[in-house]
Parts: structure tokens; C-alpha cells; sequence
């Protein structure tokens, strides 16, 4: 595939290309010890955000979804700002009613679940299909379910169910319900593609929000239907589009596994321990970031983040198969590198986005084979430093890009039936040069992202 120049932009671009947010050893497009096969630097369509703590910037941006028309990001200060994916401005925010111990590290937009009544907690009901904002608030080990805020926008879901499918990917003080405790440590409670956008660094913009927290389930916890660290939630929707049939999530540390729930919060089944097996026996992971819902296959999808796989799961939760290895890591292997997220492109493949690798790289989902990859370590507009996810609106792709303090959009590439023989004929772009390294051995680079990693992780 082919990659646009890049294009300069003037101050903006000058105070990105300054800002050192990470330490990252990637500033001016400085590459790692693995650089010989990253993808090339794509043109941004539009770039949103940039360091700082006024709406419209970010505080290290990690999770990203949108309902079609807006996007929403959260980043680390615990803040949920509503953006113009046009103009990047930022319509509305807010935060978290508690983050001390941590902050959320993943949204998605689905419709409601129906309304429960448990004990007595009760969930209040909404119109069917109805989309709401569910925020894993990670240490706190629950999952946040908010309004679309705070106008009341009725946008298509995104990063959403939508009939038969699912989904992936904080309010005030305001009460909502809860059919579960959180106790523990975490204690109690679609446009053409812009211009550039532009910044505006003297603090203006909307006063904070105050939206209601509708629901929440979870609690601290290695039991069924409980979290130590939740990062994710997938939401499979009935065959008329609207009634929520099941929720998944995903959670590590120490208690590294996959849960699935009804559509009234009642654990079904859960799958998983940490480790590092590659049998589906012995099914184990480590730090399982995201998981997503492959209709066309009925199953799922995890990236398996500290042992850089995908995995591929029936909506059952059995194993049918890993892409990717904790032995085999870097692009000079062919191998993923901390796979952070994923992207379905509908025709078969997937955009992985990987965090380790600064880059993207598209994946055939039949045998896990990279196609083709775009994007370089770097501060420059069109390179990354620690990507993070990535959600799409019509033709156009906003990638949280971590390590910049910005969110970076760029085209969609073609579907796979328009791509040319020569780039989808199943090779490994990346498979050449070394062979494998050893499980377990880890290169410099590798070992100061691991600290990175942990340090952006809570």
C-alpha cells in the first residue's frame, strides 16, 4: 500500500514535535532496535488534541469510541471529553466520580441493558436501543453506564452493537444504581474527512458536565462476575438489534481471564488464567486488553497484550485459535508487539494496533497472517509513540496516539477485494531477517516499554 507525504503544520505541529510526554526514545522519528520494517508515515486527515488539561487536549489519552456522529476519550486525569471529530473541539466532559487509584482504560457505545430489578438496586429502563456510554473504570473494578452526554445525540452506535452484532469501544458525583457492590480496594462507588485541526491552547471551551451514572455492576474480586483490573466490555446484541443478550469483559492483573454476562449482569462463565499457554486446554493470557465480536464468524476477539497474540474465541469462550506468540515479538520477526487493540475492517482482516511497534498493522483474520502495516515511531504528525486504540467513523480512522497526547486520524484503507493481489497474498511482511528470539529474553527496547506500559497502565 501506498502512504501519503507528510505535511507540515505549522505551530501546532512545532509544539507536538517539542512535547516529551513519555520519554519515549522515538522523538524526531528515532526508531528502536526492530525499525526495519515499520510502516511507512501516513498523512493525518485531522489531528485532535495535544498535551495539556483544558477541554480539547489530553493528560495521556487511552481509550477511544464514538456513536457514529462524536467521539468520546478518556484519558489519565480520569476526564471523559465528547469531541467534534471535525473540528476537535471539545463539546462537553467529565470525570469519574472517584480515580485516586487509577483511572478507566476503556469505553464502549451500546445500546442500554434492559431494566433489573435485584434485591434493591434497580437499573432504570431506557427506550430499546437506546445507546449508552459503558466506561470499565478499571481500579475500581466495575463498569461505569452513563447517558450519551450531555445533549442527547442519537448518532448510529460505533464502537457499538448493532443488530446481531457487538461492541469493541464519567459522571460527577451523580447517583445511578447498582445491583452489586464495589467493595475492595477500590472502595465504594459520520462527515468527510477535515483540515487539520487546530488548537486552542487559552483555555476555553464548555464548563464540566455532570451526566448521571445509569448503572454500574462489578465489584472487587476473583469470584464470578467480579474484577481485579477491567478493561474492556463487548456487547452482543439479540437478533432485532436493541435487547442487550450478553456482555464480555476482560481483566488482568492476577486474575487474567475473559467473563461473559447476561443482559442483567449475571455471570455466565469466565475463561482464563495468567500464564502464557498456547493450548486451547490450558487457555491463559496476560494483560488481555480488548475484546471485540466477529459476527461474520460468530466468535471474539482478545489481543492478548503481554504475550503479543490475538486470540479467537467462540461467543462460547472456547479456543479456536491464537495469532501471534510470546516467543515471536518485533516487526524483524513478523511478530506483533504488545497488540493493544483491534479494529474490524468487515471484509475479513483487522487493523491491530500495537504499542510496542508504534505502528498498525492489517491482519487476515482466517490465519493471522499481517498484510500489511502503516505507521513509525515518532512525535512527527503521521508517526506514533505508543499507540493505544482506535475506532472509526464512516471512511475516516482516530487512532489514540498515547505517547503524542492526541488522537490522529487518518483514511481507512480500501477493503480487502480492492486492495492489489500483490498486498494480500498472505505473506508476512515482517517475516524476515531474524528468526525467532526465545520466550522470555527481552531487548532494551522491550524492557523500558514494559515500565512504560506500567506506568501508562493505571
Amino acid at each position: 500500500m501506498r502512504y501519503c507525504h507528510f505535511r507540515q503544520l505549522g505551530t501546532f505541529s512545532r509544539l507536538l514535535v517539542g512535547a516529551s510526554v513519555l520519554g519515549l526514545g522515538v522523538a524526531g522519528g528515532c526508531k528502536d532496535d526492530h525499525a526495519g520494517t515499520h510502516g511507512s508515515r501516513f498523512e493525518a486527515l485531522s489531528v485532535i488534541g495535544g498535551p495539556g488539561s483544558t477541554p480539547g487536549t489530553f493528560t495521556i489519552p487511552r481509550a477511544i469510541a464514538t456513536d457514529g456522529r462524536f467521539l468520546y476519550v478518556v484519558d489519565k486525569s480520569a476526564r471523559i471529553q465528547k469531541l467534534d471529530p471535525d473540528s476537535g473541539k471539545c463539546l462537553a466532559w467529565w470525570r469519574t466520580p472517584i480515580s485516586e487509584l487509577g483511572k478507566p482504560t476503556g469505553l464502549t457505545i451500546a445500546p442500554a441493558p434492559p431494566p433489573v430489578v435485584r434485591g434493591n438496586a434497580r437499573v432504570p429502563g431506557l427506550a430499546a436501543g437506546t445507546n449508552v456510554l459503558y466506561v470499565a473504570d478499571t481500579h475500581y473494578n466495575r463498569v461505569l453506564i452513563y447517558p450519551l452526554a450531555p445533549e442527547g445525540d442519537d448518532g448510529a452506535a460505533g464502537k457499538s452493537g448493532s443488530s446481531g452484532s457487538g461492541s469493541s469501544g464519567s459522571g460527577s458525583s451523580g447517583s445511578g444504581s447498582s445491583n452489586s457492590d464495589s467493595g475492595g480496594p477500590g472502595g465504594g462507588q459520520g462527515g468527510g474527512p477535515a483540515a487539520i485541526a487546530s488548537l486552542d491552547f487559552t483555555g476555553g471551551g464548555p464548563a464540566e458536565s455532570h451526566p448521571p451514572i445509569l448503572a454500574q455492576f462489578g465489584g472487587y474480586g476473583t469470584d464470578p462476575g467480579r474484577f481485579i483490573y477491567i478493561t474492556d466490555v463487548a456487547v452482543l446484541l439479540a437478533a432485532d438489534g436493541k435487547t442487550v443478550e450478553r456482555l464480555y469483559t476482560t481483566e488482568y492483573g492476577g486474575n487474567d481471564r475473559m467473563q461473559c454476562f447476561d443482559g442483567e449482569f449475571t455471570p455466565m462463565w469466565q475463561v482464563g488464567s495468567m500464564g502464557a499457554s498456547e493450548t486451547a486446554e490450558k487457555i491463559e493470557m496476560d494483560r488481555p486488553q480488548v475484546v471485540e465480536i466477529d459476527m461474520a464468524k460468530r466468535e471474539l476477539l482478545l489481543t492478548d497484550t503481554r504475550n503479543h497474540r490475538i486470540g479467537r474465541f467462540t461467543l462460547d469462550g472456547a479456543l479456536v485459535k491464537w495469532f501471534g506468540s510470546p516467543a515471536i515479538t518485533g516487526p524483524a520477526d513478523g511478530g506483533f508487539r504488545y497488540p493493544w487493540s483491534i479494529y474490524q475492517m468487515g471484509d475479513g482482516t483487522a487493523l491491530v494496533v500495537e504499542f510496542g511497534n508504534n505502528r498498525i498493522s492489517r491482519v487476515d483474520l482466517e490465519n493471522g497472517a499481517i498484510l500489511e502495516t502503516m505507521g513509525e515511531p515518532g512525535r512527527l504528525t503521521g508517526q506514533f509513540a505508543s499507540p493505544w486504540t482506535i475506532c472509526g467513523i464512516g471512511d475516516r480512522l482516530f487512532v489514540v496516539d498515547l505517547g503524542n497526547n492526541r488522537v490522529q486520524s487518518l483514511k481507512r484503507p480500501p477493503n480487502r477485494a480492492m486492495v492489489d493481489a500483490s498486498e494480500k497474498d498472505g505473506r508476512n511482511l515482517g517475516a524476515k531477517g531474524r528468526g525467532p528470539r526465545a520466550a522470555g529474553a527481552q531487548s532494551a527496547t522491550e524492557e523500558s516499554q514494559e515500565r512504560i506500559m506500567q506506568s501508562v497502565g493505571g
